[in-house]
C-alpha cells in the first residue's frame, strides 16, 4: 500500500511540474511536525492527568502501567492513522489543483478557438439576416394574436 501510494504521489507531483506548477513540500512537511508535536504534548498532559487522578486509587507502580502502556498503544495507533490521512488529503487536494488546471487549459483552448474561428469566418455571412418579402402572408391582427 505504501509503494502505491508514494507512486500516486509521484506521478501527481510530475503531472503538476509539467503543468507548471511548483509544489512546496516545506508546508506538508511542517502540518506533520505540528500534528505530530500537538499530539504528543497532549498525550503527555493527558497521561499526567490521569496520573493525578488514579494516584490515591492504586499503587505508582499500577498507575504507571495503566496510563503508559495501555493508553500508548491507542495513542499510537491514532497518532499512525492521522500520519496516514494527512499525506492522503494532501493527495487529494493535488488531484483537485491538476483537476483545476486542466480545466482552465481547456477552457481557454475552446475559447481561443473559437474566436480564431471567428476571426476567419466572414463576418458578413454570420450577421447577415435575408426576408424574402414576397413569401410573407398579410394576416390581420386577431390571426397574429392567435398565434401567440
Amino acid at each position: 500500500r505504501r509503494e502505491v501510494a508514494i507512486g500516486r504521489w509521484s506521478d501527481t507531483d510530475e503531472t503538476l511540474q509539467q503543468l507548471g506548477i511548483n509544489i512546496n513540500y516545506r508546508i506538508y512537511y511542517l502540518e506533520q511536525i505540528i500534528m505530530i508535536g500537538t499530539w504528543s504534548i497532549f498525550n503527555i498532559i493527558l497521561a499526567f492527568i490521569d496520573m493525578l487522578w488514579l494516584k490515591d486509587k492504586v499503587e505508582p507502580l499500577q498507575n504507571f502501567g495503566i496510563i503508559i502502556v495501555i493508553q500508548h498503544a491507542i495513542h499510537t495507533n491514532s497518532l499512525l492513522e492521522s500520519c496516514f490521512i494527512m499525506p492522503i488529503r494532501h493527495l487529494a487536494l493535488r488531484y483537485r489543483l491538476v483537476n483545476q488546471v486542466l480545466e482552465q487549459l481547456v477552457a481557454r483552448n475552446c475559447r481561443d478557438n473559437f474566436f480564431h474561428q471567428l476571426k476567419r469566418s466572414n463576418s458578413e455571412k454570420i450577421l447577415q439576416i435575408k426576408v424574402d418579402v414576397e413569401s410573407l402572408q398579410v394576416r390581420s391582427s386577431r390571426v397574429i394574436l392567435q398565434i401567440v
